[in-house]
């Protein structure tokens, strides 16, 4: 582990990628595995790359409150919580989120439940935007909307991963012709709390 954090520091480093960063992470429909991924990579970055990182769950309805919320600290002007040295945001207040994009130190991991006009300035802001959706055929179509609602928003397609699950190669390549750029296949881990060293390399593609 110690030759693969050394080898990906310098990486980071080379790309000027050192800094603190803002990653936004959005599915085109309910459970996509946004919240999985988020976990994922806030956890690599506090306990792999010795990162402050503060996780934003930016939804109406808290998924992670049984979860995280027994340590309250403060975060900011606001309470947050503390749980395996990351720290978390539930908000559904983008104001909240964006003075935390703006002001802290850290970097930083919007769990976001919707893309809508509301919300499209923290998307916007981020250095990192990731979409996650299924290509199965009873679940595409949601995809395909979410690109035509939102293409005034997500028109820059270099900032943007989008994430695929339940694809086959016909429809990957018809999705990447569709928005003209080269989607990744969701990763698959298994715990974000017990990572393994073989799940590094596909988390650290986000960052």
């Amino acid at each position: 582990m110690r030759a693969f954090l050394l080898l990906h520091n310098k990486k980071i480093r080379n790309k000027k990628q050192n800094r603190n960063k803002k990653i936004c992470v959005v599915g085109v429909s309910p459970k996509s595995g946004v919240t999985h991924l988020c976990l994922c990579l806030a956890n690599f970055l506090h306990s792999v790359m010795g990162r402050n990182v503060i996780y934003i769950e930016l939804r109406r309805d808290s998924d992670l409150l049984n979860l995280v919320g027994l340590k309250q600290v403060r975060i900011g002007d606001i309470t947050g919580y503390k749980y395996m040295g990351v720290k978390y945001v539930l908000t559904n207040d983008v104001n909240i989120v964006r003075n935390l994009m703006a002001n802290e130190k850290a970097w930083i991991v919007v769990d976001m439940e919707d893309l809508n006009e509301e919300t499209q300035a923290v998307f916007m802001n981020s250095d990192n935007r990731i979409v996650i959706g299924s290509l199965s055929p009873w679940c595409q179509k949601f995809y395909y909307q979410f690109i035509e609602n939102n293409k005034l928003i997500i028109n820059d397609t270099d900032r943007i991963n989008y994430l695929l699950t339940n694809k086959t190669k016909k429809l990957k390549d018809a999705f990447m012709h569709h928005i003209g750029s080269k989607p990744i296949d969701m990763p698959i881990i298994k715990d974000p709390f017990s990572l393994k060293e073989e799940d590094f390399e596909k988390i650290i593609e986000f960052l």
